[in-house]
């Protein structure tokens, strides 16, 4: 075979291979606040704990930025078999109605947390799976 053919074919063959993008950048759910606490979504599960990760809001004292509290909307059960970052769904948005939180991730779902029970009160989806 000639060398030009055989280029040809390598070339044409790494060309047809499968290959998969990393996700980009979540994009921020920006904090709201409301007498006295600030309200957010850490994007990096680095921010929440080390056991923790996307799906989670933060409660904390405005002034003094203490954590108050922690609570998972949402669940993602991951597949160890897949690429983590490619699995999360992280939450984009978030805003206080009556005295409740309303968030939005990424999958378009929606949440109402009860900020006095400090618990989800609705949710279109719970646990997210990637088999």
């Amino acid at each position: 075979m000639r060398p030009k053919l055989i280029l040809l074919i390598i070339a044409l063959s790494l060309a047809s291979s499968e290959t998969y993008a990393k996700r980009g950048e979540p994009k921020e759910a920006q904090p709201v606040s409301l007498n006295g606490v600030k309200y957010s979504a850490p994007q990096c599960w680095l921010q929440v704990k080390e056991s923790l990760g996307p799906g989670y809001i933060q409660a904390n004292d405005l002034k003094t930025g203490k954590l108050l509290w922690q609570l998972r909307v949402y669940e993602i059960r991951i597949n160890e078999n897949i690429e983590r970052d490619v699995q999360d769904v992280f939450i984009t948005s978030l805003k206080i109605v009556d005295g409740k939180l309303h968030v939005w991730n990424e999958a378009h779902d929606h949440f109402v947390v009860d900020l006095a029970q400090r618990r989800v009160i609705e949710g279109a989806k719970r646990v997210y799976y990637y088999r």
